[in-house]
C-alpha cells in the first residue's frame, strides 16, 4: 500500500520527525504548486486557531501555505501525497476553491456534492488504472471474487492500484478487515504499461497526470467513486492469497450500502 510513497520516504531516513521546512524544501525541488499556481510550502500551525476546511483550501490555493500539526501522521501523509501526486492534489485544491467561490453558501451550510466527492478522494481515494475495460466493469459491479481471485492474473497484468488518500495512509499503519477506499477508476490510454518499465516513480507520475485531468473535468459527485475493499487488492494483504478470504460478504459486499 505504501509503494507510492517509498521514494518520498527515502528522503527522510532519520530518527526525528520530518520538519515542515524539510518538506517545503523537497516541494520546492519538485516545483510542487497549489491549485492557484503558488509554490507550495508547509508550516506548522503552532498556537493558531484551526482553520475551517474552506479557509484551509483557500489559503493553499491563494498563498501556497499548507498548515500542518506537529507530529501528526495524518498531516505528514497529506504532505507526502502532495509530493507524490502534485497534479492530482493541485486539481483537487483548484476544484475545491472554484466550487466555494461559485456557491459560497450552499444550502444548510453543507458542502456541495462536488466538494463531497473531492473530499472523499482526498481522504480515502485509490487511483485505479486499467487497460482492460472488463476489470473496471467488474469493479463497478462489486464482483470481487470473480475479479480479484478468478481473474487475478488479468488484473495483475492490466491494472495498477495506487493508494492516494492521506487518511487511508494513516489507517494503513494498522490495517484491518473492513478497511475500504474509494476508487477513481481510470481507463488506460493506448500503449499503457502498468509497470511503466519497472520504474515506480514514472508509473506514479503517469497515474498522477491521468487522475489530475479526471478530477478537473469529471469528478462531480461521490458516486463517481467506487468503494474498494483494500485488503482484497492482490499483494496488499497476505490473507488474500486464499480464495476463501473473498467469501466474507460483510467485507466484500455485493453492492453499495446506500
Amino acid at each position: 500500500m505504501f509503494e507510492p510513497l517509498r521514494g518520498i520516504a527515502r528522503q527522510f531516513l532519520q530518527t526525528t520527525w520530518p520538519a515542515a521546512e524539510d518538506l517545503s524544501r523537497l516541494a520546492a525541488s519538485r516545483d510542487v504548486r497549489s491549485g492557484g499556481g503558488k509554490p507550495l510550502r508547509f508550516e506548522v500551525a503552532a498556537g493558531q486557531p484551526a482553520l475551517s476546511a474552506a479557509d484551509y483550501e483557500t489559503q493553499i490555493h491563494d498563498e501556497g501555505v499548507a498548515l500542518m500539526r506537529a507530529a501528526s501522521w495524518h498531516d505528514l501523509f497529506n504532505a507526502c501525497a502532495w509530493l507524490a501526486f502534485p497534479r492530482t492534489k493541485a486539481a483537487l485544491n483548484q476544484a475545491h476553491v472554484a466550487a466555494l467561490r461559485e456557491s459560497p453558501c450552499h444550502a444548510g451550510g453543507r458542502r456541495s456534492s462536488r466538494r463531497d466527492a473531492l473530499t472523499l478522494l482526498d481522504e480515502s481515494g485509490v487511483l485505479v488504472v486499467s487497460s482492460d475495460a472488463g476489470v473496471l466493469s467488474h469493479l463497478r459491479g462489486f464482483e470481487w471474487k470473480r475479479l480479484l481471485w478468478n481473474e487475478r492474473e488479468t488484473v495483475l497484468r492490466s491494472t495498477c492500484f495506487l493508494l492516494f488518500g492521506h487518511g487511508l495512509y494513516e489507517k494503513a499503519l494498522s490495517p484491518y478487515v473492513g478497511m475500504t477506499g474509494h476508487a477513481l477508476l481510470l481507463a488506460a490510454p493506448d500503449g499503457w504499461d502498468c509497470g511503466a518499465g519497472g520504474d515506480p516513480g514514472a508509473l506514479r507520475a503517469r497515474v498522477d497526470a491521468l487522475a489530475g485531468d479526471e478530477v478537473a473535468t469529471q469528478l462531480t459527485r461521490p458516486r463517481d467513486l467506487t468503494p474498494l475493499p483494500l485488503l482484497g487488492v492482490p499483494g496488499w494483504w497476505p490473507a488474500n492469497e486464499d480464495a476463501a478470504f473473498y467469501d466474507d460478504t460483510a467485507y466484500f459486499r455485493p453492492g453499495r450500502m446506500r
